[in-house]
C-alpha cells in the first residue's frame, strides 16, 4: 500500500514544478528537457528561494540556459560553470529575491528546423553557500501544446488501442462466462487472461482521460497516470505468470491450480519488485538520459528482470518438452517460442528504438509494446478456445481432475 500511495505521489506533470539545490561544488544543475517539433516554442520561469529569512534585502542572480540537443553533450563534458553557459548563447539572468519571494516571470523561446530536444539548466557560477530553490517553469511546443514531442500523439493513439482491448477483454469475459456455465468451474486459465486484459484496460481508460485532460491544462490527472503504471504492472505481472506456470505443466500435463507454497511467494516478489522498479522509472522520468519509459537504469532494471524471467522460464519449457509426448513437444516449441518473445519484447524494442530520433524513441517502445501485449491475448485467446490443437491435446479438454496428474 505505502508503494501504490509514492507512485501516485510522482504521478508526472510536464509543467514542472521542482526544487533545487546550488551550492559552490554544484553550481551547475539540469533542470529538465523538452522535444519540440519544427518551429518556435516558448517558455516562462519563475524561481524564489526555498529557506530564507523574511526581512533579508537583496537579490541573487541565476542564469538559465537552454541547450539544444546537439550542444548538451559539450555541456556535460564543460569543466566549469562558465564554461557550460558559454557552450549556449540562450542565457537569461534571473533576479531571485533574498527574502522568500518569487522572481519576475522570465520567458523565451527556441527555434529550430527539425524536431530535436531542448535541454534547460540553471546556474549560479559566483555561488559560495548552500541554497535550495522552488523553480517553476512553463513549456509550450510551436503549436502551443504542453506535450513534449515524444508525447505528442498519444492522446490520439491510446483510445483506439484500448478500443482493440476492450473487444478482446469482451471476448473473454463471454468465454469465462460460458465456460462457468457449461462446466460449473471458472477456469483459472480464463480468470487470469481477464484479470490480466482488464487490469490493461482499466489502466489505459485512467492514462488516456489523463492525457485528454493534459491536453487542456498542461497538468492532466496525475493520479490517473500514477493508477495507469500500476495497473500496467499488475497486467504484465498476471501474463507473466501464466507464461511460467504453462512452461511447468500446468494446462498441458495437468489442470489444477499449483501448490501455493511456491508459486505464491514468487508471485509476491516479481510484482513487488515491478512495482519498484515503476517507483524509480518515475523518479528519473525526466532525467536527460531517458528518452523513453525504458531507457535509462530504470529500462536496464526491467531488461535484467525480464531476462531472468525468461531464463526460468526456457528451463521450464525444456524440463517439460524432455518430458512429453510427441504431440505436446511440438507445441512447446511453438509456445516457447511466443513466450521468448513477450519476455524479450520491451528490451528487443529498446533496441530498434535506438535506430531511429531519440525525440521519435518513447512513443515507438510504447505503442509497439502495447501492440505486442495485445497480439499476445490474441494468442492466448485463441490458444485457451476450444477450436485450438492445444485445447484438444491439453487436459483443458478433460473434465475437472481431482489433482494433478503425473
Amino acid at each position: 500500500m505505502i508503494t501504490l500511495i509514492f507512485l501516485l505521489s510522482i504521478a508526472k506533470s510536464k509543467q514542472v514544478s521542482t526544487h533545487i539545490t546550488l551550492s559552490e561544488s554544484e553550481q551547475w544543475k539540469y533542470l529538465t528537457k523538452f522535444a519540440s517539433y519544427e518551429g518556435t516554442g516558448t517558455w516562462e520561469m519563475r524561481i524564489r528561494l526555498s529557506k530564507f529569512t523574511e526581512n533579508q534585502k537583496g537579490e541573487l542572480d541565476l542564469v538559465s540556459t537552454i541547450y539544444a540537443e546537439k550542444k548538451w553533450q559539450d555541456a556535460l563534458l564543460a569543466s566549469t560553470c562558465i564554461n557550460k553557459q558559454t557552450v549556449s548563447q540562450k542565457n537569461q539572468h534571473i533576479k531571485v529575491p533574498l527574502n522568500g519571494l518569487w522572481s519576475e516571470y522570465v520567458r523565451g523561446t527556441f527555434h529550430q528546423k527539425s524536431p530535436y530536444f531542448w535541454y534547460f539548466a540553471l546556474s549560479s557560477c559566483d555561488l559560495t553557500a548552500k541554497l535550495k530553490f522552488k523553480i517553476e517553469l512553463s513549456l509550450k511546443s510551436p503549436t502551443g501544446s504542453e506535450f513534449s514531442a515524444e508525447e505528442e500523439g498519444l492522446q490520439n493513439v491510446f483510445p483506439g488501442i484500448l478500443i482493440l482491448f476492450i473487444l478482446i477483454l469482451w471476448k473473454n469475459l463471454g468465454r469465462l462466462i460460458g465456460n462457468f456455465k457449461k462446466t460449473d468451474d471458472l477456469g483459472i486459465n480464463l480468470l487470469l487472461i481477464n484479470i490480466s486484459i482488464g487490469s490493461h484496460v482499466l489502466g489505459m481508460v485512467f492514462e488516456t482521460i489523463h492525457l485528454w485532460v493534459y491536453t487542456y491544462n498542461g497538468y492532466g490527472i496525475s493520479v490517473f497516470d500514477g493508477f495507469y503504471d500500476m495497473l500496467d504492472v499488475f497486467g504484465s505481472f498476471f501474463i507473466m505468470i501464466v507464461l511460467i506456470l504453462m512452461a511447468d505443466g500446468w494446462t498441458v500435463k495437468y489442470k489444477n491450480f499449483p501448490e501455493s507454497d511456491v508459486y505464491i511467494p514468487v508471485a509476491f516478489i516479481v510484482i513487488i519488485i515491478n512495482l519498484i522498479i515503476a517507483g524509480f522509472g518515475k523518479i528519473t522520468e525526466d532525467y536527460y538520459t531517458r528518452n523513453s519509459e525504458y531507457a535509462g537504469i530504470p529500462g536496464l532494471l526491467i531488461t535484467l528482470f525480464r531476462l531472468s524471467l525468461w531464463i526460468w522460464f526456457t528451463y521450464l519449457s525444456k524440463k517439460l518438452y524432455s518430458t512429453s509426448k510427441k504431440a505436446i513437444a511440438n507445441f512447446v516449441v511453438y509456445f516457447y517460442l511466443i513466450g521468448t518473445l513477450y519476455f524479450l519484447s520491451v528490451p528487443l524494442l529498446v533496441l530498434i528504438s535506438w535506430s531511429f530520433k531519440t525525440y521519435l524513441q518513447n512513443i515507438i517502445v510504447i505503442v509497439f509494446t502495447k501492440l505486442l501485449t495485445l497480439l499476445f491475448y490474441f494468442f492466448l485467446t485463441y490458444l485457451f478456445g476450444e477450436q485450438s490443437t492445444f485445447y484438444k491435446i491439453s487436459t483443458l479438454s478433460e473434465g475437472v481432475l481431482p489433482g494433478k496428474a503425473n
